[in-house]
């Protein structure tokens, strides 16, 4: 017997995503006062207000990721990843401080 190709594809999901589901779905229902449609709608506007800010947060990450990993950049400074500066840098500028402090004191 062949799948229906009009009815929606079933997918089986882990049983604490399901439950996670009902419960969102049960407070949507709650914040809508029992009607359907309208947690119905109201969950949907939000997975898709979450989905666009996602998105928009990718899209701003994108160009600092390729620019700064492809790169080998590590930090404002410019340092590189496999030449250590950045990270020398920071244990001399500790040392220094430790050693400024002790001095003080």
């Amino acid at each position: 017997m062949h799948a229906d190709p009009e009815a929606m594809p079933v997918e089986s999901h882990p049983v604490d995503v399901v439950r996670e589901a009902e419960t969102i779905a049960c407070a949507y229902h709650r914040a809508a006062r029992g009607d359907t449609w309208g947690a119905l709608v109201a969950a949907i506007t939000d997975a898709l207000a979450d989905l666009d800010a996602a998105e928009r947060r990718i899209a701003r990450q994108s160009p600092l990721i390729s620019w700064g990993y492809a790169r080998g950049r590590i930090g404002a400074g410019g340092g590189r990843l496999s030449s250590g500066t950045a990270q020398s840098s920071c244990s001399d500028a500790l040392s220094q401080s430790a050693s400024a402090a002790a001095e003080s004191a």
